[in-house]
């Protein structure tokens, strides 16, 4: 990987995060919204683990609200999208900042952003957090899924200048981002096309353009959540990300959600597998929620024969739709 890219000093696990499917796979625009504090041990030692992921808009004219990213309102008009992503493990935190300038039209169904934009193939990724841990997250299946371009801003502490658009409604909900970091430029594309009300499509792509050189990688992925069993989901998300080499990777994502239905049990169990090239992974766990926006997990993962655990609590605003 190129040094424009590189990741500085942060260790990791080489097996971003991306948001929950599990409570808005068929929504029509992603949101990965959150505070989340948490525990971690396994056999490597124990660590405090916490991230946060939160943007808002402050509409000019007045008025002031949490916004789903990249859609700065609703009606006609320009305004701020401001937002902030933390990752801390270990004793080891890391900061970025985005947002900027926006224009939102159609009704509040598109928006343009010009300043430091989030990377949009982010936003469009259906897959559940590795163990139900954002942070952990961070360090395990979205290092191979969520982009380099993201990536590089988090960790590699890198403010790139650009543009994004989005759009909702109609057949598709789509968005795209252009970023300008020193010494290269990156291009994202991400997009959800429902097919009926029970399975979602999701696609993504990202270029990166070096001192002469092309990479491109994407993904494609699916969530299903059939009306004949109220509370089941199943996804799958596939591909040949850049953050790779192009290598494949692929996640396999089983929820069961015990207060679909009419039961009323505000609690659901989730399972997923992540593999790829010389690895695998497997996690297991349990949400309890406690109030519409409050949730407590806890779950155990096997990452090529090593055990982890990881309990945490996860903060999530919520919208009317």
């Amino acid at each position: 990987m190129k040094k424009l890219f590189a990741l500085g000093g942060m260790t990791v696990l080489l097996i971003s995060t991306s948001a929950s499917a599990q409570d808005v796979a068929l929504h029509p625009y992603y949101q990965r919204q959150y505070l989340e504090l948490g525990y971690a041990w396994g056999d490597d030692g124990d660590a405090f683990a916490g991230s946060l992921d939160m943007s808002i808009g402050i509409p000019f004219g007045g008025g002031f609200g949490q916004t789903e990213p990249g859609l700065g309102g609703s009606g006609t008009g320009f305004g701020l999208n401001l937002g902030a992503r933390v990752f801390s493990f270990d004793g080891e935190t890391e900061f970025t900042a985005f947002g900027g300038f926006e224009y939102t039209f159609d009704g509040g169904n598109r928006a343009l952003l010009v300043g430091v934009p989030d990377a949009a193939i982010d936003d469009y990724t259906i897959r559940n957090p590795f163990m139900l841990n954002e942070t952990l997250d961070y360090i395990t299946g979205g290092l191979l899924f969520d982009s380099v371009t993201g990536i590089q801003q988090l960790f590699g502490e890198q403010y790139a200048y650009g543009l994004r658009y989005d759009a909702m409604g109609g057949f598709k909900n789509y968005g795209a981002s252009l970023h300008f970091f020193d010494g290269g430029t990156t291009l994202t594309y991400g997009g959800l096309t429902p097919l009926g009300d029970e399975l979602v499509i999701s696609t993504g792509l990202e270029a990166i353009f070096d001192s002469g050189d092309t990479e491109i990688g994407g993904n494609v992925g699916f969530r299903y959540e059939p009306a004949s069993i109220a509370g089941l989901g199943f996804g799958a998300t596939a591909g040949f990300p850049v953050v790779t080499g192009r290598e494949f990777v692929g996640q396999v994502d089983l929820d069961y959600d015990f207060s679909s239905g009419g039961r009323g049990l505000p609690f659901s169990v989730a399972a997923s597998y992540l593999g790829g090239d010389g690895f695998s992974a497997f996690s297991v766990g349990s949400t309890y929620q406690i109030t519409d926006a409050l949730s407590a997990s806890a779950a155990y993962g096997d990452f090529d024969g090593e055990n982890l655990y990881s309990i945490n609590l996860n903060l999530r605003p919520v919208y009317s739709q």
